[in-house]
């Protein structure tokens, strides 16, 4: 199975890293509190066994900021085409309240992102929300 973990910050997502825990991908945002998604990329390609490790990267801003090869993909935000993830996302936080819709949301996408990364899959929005 595949296992999910999130983490707040840059800071927080590195101590997991330096406390032993592997990772076969690691997607982060381009805005995080205290360091942004590059230089916690670069700061993760210095970490022995992360080197080649898929890091891929969602950014508001675009494609153009993030230069180098630091990253294996870069998805911009808003996903067009999401309404029916978005939805899904939205019952759950109806049922069980905000911050478990957007950990319940975080792994749908961390399984979704995974498989495209595995087998090239493109991403399909209908297969997302099922």
């Amino acid at each position: 199975g595949l296992k999910v973990t999130t983490a707040a910050s840059g800071n927080e997502a590195l101590n997991h890293l330096k406390n032993g825990e592997f990772f076969d991908a690691v997607i982060m945002d381009m805005q995080m509190p205290e360091m942004d998604g590059v230089e916690l990329a670069a700061r993760i390609r210095d970490i022995e066994g992360y080197r080649a490790t898929p890091l891929v990267m969602l950014s508001s801003r675009g494609r153009r900021e993030i230069t180098g090869d630091l990253f294996t993909g870069v998805l911009t935000k808003p996903v067009k085409g999401c309404s029916q993830l978005k939805s899904w996302a939205m019952r759950i936080a109806k049922r069980a309240g905000m911050s478990k819709a957007k950990v319940a949301l975080a792994r749908r996408l961390a399984v979704i992102m995974h498989r495209m990364l595995a087998d090239g899959t493109p991403f399909k929005t209908a297969a997302a929300a099922a």
